[in-house]
């Protein structure tokens, strides 16, 4: 459950609380009448649009990421909007772990989505800004394991942390729409 979610919540308790007894006129409501009101609010509730979260099985960006052991590949969409975040990391070449960019070992992106023949895969000239970690990085990839010994686990979490902040952002970005 979202922040937001949880304050609807609760706001919808105290509106439920004052409909049962309204102080200033000391007039009482039905249960009947509460019950209703409520459905209202759930059918509402229900209603509105949500945040589509899709995992994939293939990388999104990155040109080598046929080298790379760890791949993925995360659509988000919200109304008429679709983000694709992906991490690759773990690039092995001729049997040898190998950075994908200066001193970096795994790394988080994300872009706008574009559907072509039957797809919506990232379009990698349209980079979505984000403030959560987006790399892994050492000097060696000895370095790196011992700094983080469940590596993937370290890389699942800051793809996730990348989502989730993504997916909160998406809908911010209708907040105001004439649609909503």
């Amino acid at each position: 459950m979202t922040r937001d979610e949880a304050k609807e919540i609760l706001t919808h308790n105290w509106i439920v609380n004052k409909l049962t007894m309204n102080n200033a006129n000391k007039r009482y409501y039905s249960e009947e009448y509460i019950r209703g009101w409520e459905d209202g609010v759930k059918a509402q509730y229900e209603a509105r649009p949500k945040v589509k979260i899709t995992e994939r099985g293939w990388a999104g960006h990155f040109i080598c990421a046929n080298y790379c052991r760890f791949r993925r590949n995360t659509l988000i969409e919200y109304k008429d909007k679709k983000w694709v975040v992906s991490t690759v990391g773990a690039m092995v070449i001729e049997n040898e772990y190998t950075e994908i960019g200066h001193r970096r070992w795994y790394e988080t992106m994300a872009f706008v989505g574009e559907e072509k023949n039957g797809y919506i895969d990232a379009k990698v000239s349209q980079e979505i800004p984000f403030d959560s970690k987006w790399g892994i990085f050492g000097d060696t990839w000895e370095q790196v394991l011992e700094a983080n010994p469940n590596i993937d686990n370290t890389a699942n979490d800051m793809h996730d942390t990348v989502v989730k902040e993504l997916a909160q952002k998406i809908v911010g970005e209708h907040k105001g729409d004439d649609s909503e």
